[in-house]
């Protein structure tokens, strides 16, 4: 299910826009492409995580950062964390909930914490997790609506102002009501 995300939460995720001068460079990865990961990280989770954002090289970077282990390929990846909002909840959870260990000369260590810091601030996971359990009621309440309707009387559905008639007592044959049962014995006797 969709999250839309309120405006003030996306802005808050994107913006400042992060620049080469927020990160440290390694030795083979320019601090600008840390910016570019971090700017792209933050524009696919404000988004709610759509499939055209998950590029193979977005793929290629996140799945060594916030502890993540590389999967079989991408589209495991893509099944495992983006398609449902369990998995979007346990993917922000790891990266909320990361250590970021390692320097910043040799890891994205940096970029990881003014991530997990942006997604803190905003309180995604909550937000996340309140939506998860309105998915939950929902379908709930589906859920016993459709039983209800199945397995309740059709009598039952009645709207509770509707007026029961009074029983009708059975007649004889002639028109009588009959006899009581111990009366017909000592008649006969």
């Amino acid at each position: 299910m969709s999250c839309t995300l309120p405006t003030a939460v996306i802005r808050a995720l994107r913006e400042p826009v992060l620049t080469a001068g927020d990160f440290t460079p390694m030795k083979f990865t320019p601090a600008d492409t840390k910016a570019w990961f971090a700017n792209h990280f933050m524009r696919f989770v404000s988004s709610d995580f759509p499939r055209h954002h998950f590029t193979l090289r977005f793929y290629r970077q996140v799945m060594h950062t916030f502890g993540h282990i590389a999967h079989y390929d991408a589209a495991g990846y893509w099944a495992e964390f983006f398609t449902s909002t369990t998995g979007k909840i346990e993917f922000i959870e790891q990266a909320v909930h990361h250590p970021c260990y390692g320097d910043p000369t040799h890891t994205f260590s940096d970029v990881e914490r003014e991530i997990a810091r942006r997604l803190r601030q905003v309180r995604l996971l909550d937000l996340y997790r309140e939506r998860a359990q309105a998915d939950r009621d929902a379908a709930e309440r589906a859920e016993f609506a459709r039983l209800k309707a199945r397995l309740e009387p059709a009598d039952m559905l009645a709207p509770a102002s509707a007026p029961i008639p009074p029983p009708v007592p059975p007649a004889g044959r002639s028109g009588r009501k009959p006899a009581p049962v111990a009366q017909l014995a000592f008649a006969i006797g």
